[in-house]
């Protein structure tokens, strides 16, 4: 039974974290002006398989969501007002889209022109994706008029205008069964949102890190990209290889199960095993770091021909596997990048950066990317 009571500015919401192969959930005290207090948090990983099998792990995800509101739903006499589901990939698809505008002589550029070359945009995204999707990400991130940026372009007269926007969709039937998953527990507005937006939003107004940035998020069976300049979103990828592809790669070197990989794994992250006696450990966790640093290579050449990149770098993971990402982030690594010669400057999104940036009510575990999530939702 929860005892709190709420003021004018608090407001009690529950988000889930979706990712590719765990489902966070936490009740989050919104608070407007203050820090956001996590009063419960849940995480569920899925069955790790010795293959990737969408069709099994949607099962699964819907499963274990039921579960995480059931276990939520226990304790308190409180309801969320709001519910927000934040999907990553491959939940979700997210990329910037470049619209262009030109005419002979001056136009004025308005918020009602501005709208209707968006709404075209989205329906262009909808039909490439055979409008199976559902649009829940519509972001201005950019505006050039005559070819250049442009803070507040309503009003101003130009021959030619550039809008750059993020959009971002997911399945239709997924969200209804989402939606539907959680409404036998839960009754309440449900918001969805993708990995790619709430990272792109906490990096860039909530950390007030460097303009230009370079976001990683590394998820269980997916790694998603973004490129950050001059605080805006102008690129973002992904490629199919996460953290439980490289439980898996390293299982198949040493020749043992996905289960006793993952024991072994704990132990060398604790630095709890001798080098010398586990040297085929060492090495097979070597060569999946340098497989993850070939396969975000090729995605950042087709990201940015110029070869140009920004010198630092946000990681969205855990403290054991960030550490060892960031060892695969020096100048070794990425020669041919022209500021990335010198490696990266990388900041890790772990509990030890997102401490002072939340509130934890007693016993709480602490679970960085639900973390992330309550910090971009008590901001927006």
């Amino acid at each position: 039974m929860s005892l709190l009571s709420f003021s004018k500015t608090q407001e009690l919401n529950l988000v889930f974290d979706i990712s590719s192969g765990s489902i966070g959930g936490a009740l989050v005290l919104k608070q407007r002006g203050h820090a956001p207090l996590i009063l419960r948090s849940i995480r569920k990983n899925f069955s790790l398989t010795p293959d990737f099998e969408s069709a099994k792990i949607e099962r699964e995800m819907l499963l274990a969501l039921h579960n995480i509101c059931q276990e939520l739903q226990k304790g308190t006499l409180y309801r969320p007002e709001k519910i927000y589901c934040v999907l990553a990939t491959p939940w979700s698809h997210g990329e910037v889209r470049s619209i262009k505008y030109e005419a002979k002589t001056d136009f004025k550029f308005t918020e009602k022109l501005s709208q209707k070359l968006i709404s075209s945009e989205v329906e262009n995204f909808k039909k490439e994706w055979a409008n199976l999707g559902q649009v829940i990400d519509r972001r201005v991130t950019k505006v050039a008029l005559n070819g250049y940026m442009v803070d507040n372009p309503n009003g101003q007269k130009a021959r030619s205008a550039r809008i750059d926007v993020f959009l971002s969709l997911a399945p239709e039937k997924l969200i209804q069964d989402i939606e539907e998953m959680i409404s036998k527990t839960f009754k309440a507005r449900t918001a969805f949102t993708s990995q790619m937006f709430s990272d792109f939003i906490l990096v860039r107004d909530v950390f007030d890190l460097q303009n230009d940035f370079l976001i990683i998020n590394f998820g269980e069976e997916v790694s998603e990209v973004m490129i950050m300049k001059d605080d805006h979103l102008v690129g973002t990828a992904f490629f199919p290889y996460g953290k439980i592809s490289v439980v898996r790669l390293i299982a198949k070197n040493l020749g043992k199960s996905v289960h006793e990989t993952k024991s072994l794994l704990h132990l060398h992250h604790g630095d709890m095993l001798d080098r010398e006696a586990n040297r085929g450990l060492f090495e097979a966790v070597r060569l999946a770091g340098e497989a993850w640093v070939k396969e975000l290579k090729n995605v950042l050449v087709d990201m940015v021909p110029s070869r140009h990149l920004p010198h630092h770098a946000f990681l969205s993971t855990d403290e054991h596997t960030g550490a060892w990402l960031k060892s695969h982030l020096g100048p070794a690594f990425f020669p041919e990048f022209t500021t990335a010669h010198d490696g990266f400057s990388v900041i890790i999104g772990d509990n030890r950066v997102l401490h002072s940036f939340a509130e934890f009510a007693p016993m709480v575990e602490r679970d960085s990317r639900l973390t992330m999530k309550a910090v971009f939702i008590n901001h927006l």
